[in-house]
């Protein structure tokens, strides 16, 4: 799964062919599902998925990312086990730091903050502070168009401050 997230535009960046394409949401998942996945971790005791010892996107492990050549800590989808470095997801430190706190979703099981699903995955927003969804319907109030520039979340609001 090759792809990078602008953070503030809700719109992905997918390599293809040596040239990069805009994508929204919607057109990544329908892109990336062209791929192959690696078949399903077996759950853990807890009953989550076992996370996976690699990075989905440069191939390293905890002990070196092999795009900085660096050793950097993994982060790991709650629900299917993926497994990224924050560079290389693109994160803030603000996005790192908030991800070790929650439950984390990666954009393939990304579902909404306050209802729980990932129905009109076109209409979720991502925090910029944090990564979670949110539909724009679902917020409080209800937005009817993605915000222009970053945006942040309630919890986020509540633990960084408005930008």
């Amino acid at each position: 799964m090759l792809a990078s997230y602008a953070r503030g535009k809700n719109v992905w960046f997918v390599p293809k062919w040596g040239s990069l394409y805009l994508k929204t949401h919607v057109q990544l998942k329908k892109s990336l599902s062209s791929f192959s996945s690696p078949a399903p971790r077996p759950p853990s005791e807890k009953g989550n998925t076992l996370p996976s010892t690699y990075c989905d996107f440069c191939l390293g492990d905890s002990i070196e990312n092999k795009k900085t050549r660096m050793p950097e800590e993994l982060v790991s989808c709650s629900d299917c086990g993926r497994s990224a470095h924050p560079t290389c997801l693109q994160f803030t430190p603000n996005m790192t730091a908030s991800v070790k706190k929650y439950r984390w979703q990666c954009i393939e099981c990304k579902s909404c903050g306050i209802c729980g699903t990932s129905d009109n995955d076109d209409q979720l927003l991502f925090c910029d502070d944090c990564d979670r969804g949110y539909h724009m319907y679902c917020l409080t109030p209800p937005l009817s168009e993605p915000p222009e520039g970053s945006w942040s979340c309630h919890l986020c609001i509540e633990e960084y401050g408005k930008k």
